[in-house]
């Protein structure tokens, strides 16, 4: 595996006011966050990047209003006829009942473009 080495000043550690092995865990965190969000990284990579398992780096995009599901136009259009065969097959046993409140948004992507469909997680 390869290494990185990055120098910063004295006082990036006095205002923050952490330890070393701190501020240093916080911007490998940091620095994997934004390889996630640039699609460099899926979860699970970014995670083992920054020494958290996936849980737990999840929660901490959480606490910065990250979204942890990160696809982009096209993966969410691929995930429609998923989601379309699974409401089939949800309906077909019986699972959705019609007084669900969530039977008025269509699975059929009607009225969702792939570009607002990620907006509001």
């Amino acid at each position: 595996m390869h290494s990185l080495s990055i120098p910063y000043p004295d006082d990036l550690l006095i205002t923050s006011g952490k330890s070393p092995q701190a501020l240093e865990a916080e911007l490998a965190f940091l620095l994997a966050v934004k390889l996630f969000e640039m699609h460099r990284l899926s979860l699970g990579k970014a995670a083992t990047f920054c020494g958290m398992d996936k849980l737990r780096f999840m929660y901490e995009l959480g606490r910065l209003q990250i979204p942890a599901i990160n696809l982009d136009d096209d993966q969410i259009a691929d995930e429609l006829p998923s989601l379309r065969c699974l409401e089939r097959l949800a309906r077909s046993i019986g699972a959705l009942g019609a007084s669900r409140p969530s039977d008025d948004l269509p699975l059929d992507g009607s009225g969702l473009t792939p570009s607002s469909a990620g907006k509001s997680v």
